[in-house]
């Protein structure tokens, strides 16, 4: 089956009229972001990170799209080379992979959302790379949800 007819928007219709660069600005200095990620700033700022996050060895961003909307950045990464690694000791696999998210439009943050999103997310690890056996998202201490 062809991803249209299974109701799979095509690429083409991903809302484009924003850089990568400029979401992660817009969303990233967001004050909920900010407390979360601390990564708010100027655009060069963002721009620095995102480069950072393209070189990094162990993980690898992500901007989602909800039905060709960009609506979330994703960091997906081998969870033993994290600072995530360092707090669960010998009990990381050598193939766990892990999720850091940031939801930045908010018609797409809910439970109803992130049943979709976050189980895609989930799915694409393991076809990824089938080594894989876990998959973990830390939220932070301080994260009442």
């Amino acid at each position: 089956m062809h991803p249209s007819e299974a109701g799979v928007p095509p690429m083409s219709s991903v809302v484009t009229d924003m850089t990568d660069t400029e979401y992660l600005h817009k969303w990233m200095n967001d004050e909920r972001v900010a407390y979360s990620w601390g990564e708010q700033g100027p655009m060069e700022h963002q721009q620095a990170f995102l480069e950072a996050g393209l070189k990094n060895k162990h993980s690898f961003p992500v901007i989602g799209c909800f039905d060709g909307k960009p609506f979330g950045y994703f960091e997906i990464y081998w969870v033993k080379e994290d600072r995530l690694g360092l707090y669960l000791g010998g009990s990381v696999g050598a193939w766990d992979r892990g999720l850091h998210c940031l939801v930045g439009e908010q018609e797409f943050r809910g439970s109803h959302r992130v049943k979709v999103w976050l189980s895609a997310l989930v799915h694409y690890c393991w076809l990824a790379d089938t080594r894989s056996e876990t998959v973990m998202l830390e939220p932070r201490v301080d994260n009442n949800k």
